[in-house]
């Protein structure tokens, strides 16, 4: 019979142990005047959103894009990734934890087009689960 205070410490460990390696959602900044370093603030922003989607596929925990006003060309369709949020209209100097209600859509609009045929912007062949688009403006796709 296991003794209840070594069950107790097992149990306590374990949850420790997914707690430390459950990786935190990150909110990954998109604008025209980044400076397409990290993507971890406005100033760090990338410059496409293709680039910002691919940090999302290395850790598809629930991620958010935040995509500053302004027009986006695409060099090639997006596919989304898992459990990713794509939100558009931003000023982009929000802080972190913005209300995202607060956007003003259509005064900041956020547009994404695609520059090579087929013309696709958004790829929904291989559609991956769980993922959003609000407040992006699809033209010429």
């Amino acid at each position: 019979m296991i003794h209840p205070n070594k069950l107790r410490t097992v149990a306590a460990l374990a949850i420790l142990g997914m707690i430390a390696t459950a990786a935190p959602a990150a909110t990954i900044y998109v604008s025209t005047t980044g400076n397409g370093s990290t993507g971890d603030s406005w100033t760090n922003a990338y410059t496409n959103v293709t680039a910002a989607l691919a940090a999302t596929a290395v850790t598809q925990e629930d991620d958010e894009i935040w995509i500053a006003t302004g027009t986006y060309a695409e060099a090639a369709p997006l596919l989304p990734t898992t459990n990713t949020a794509i939100y558009g209209g931003f000023v982009g100097n929000e802080p972190s934890g913005y209300d995202k209600s607060l956007r003003a859509v259509f005064a900041t609009p956020t547009t994404i087009t695609v520059s090579v045929l087929p013309n696709r912007v958004i790829d929904m062949s291989g559609a991956a689960a769980n993922y959003l688009f609000d407040g992006i403006v699809v033209a010429g796709g």
